[in-house]
């Protein structure tokens, strides 16, 4: 298991976090995350790799911590000024 995947599940005691959580790591506001779904949709932040990839269980959206790690290595995140 990947170094920075072991220090995420120390820290959250999970291997699939909520969008919350997955906002607080990628350092992106929770509501500015959930906007993002209303606004573009699921399909095109996910073609535009916008976001890691999720599982969907029911209405809910969790995000493995494995894809959170190997976006957050391939992505750089813009942040407003």
């Amino acid at each position: 298991m990947n170094e920075k995947v072991k220090m995420m599940f120390a820290k959250y005691q999970k291997l699939n976090l909520s969008i919350k959580e997955m906002s607080d790591v990628i350092g992106v506001s929770p509501s500015k995350t959930s906007k993002m779904f209303s606004d573009l949709g699921e399909q095109k932040i996910l073609n535009q790799k916008i976001l890691p990839k999720w599982l969907k269980v029911g209405g809910m959206r969790l995000w493995p911590i494995e894809e959170i790690v190997r976006w957050s290595e391939q992505t750089v995140v813009k942040t407003e000024a």
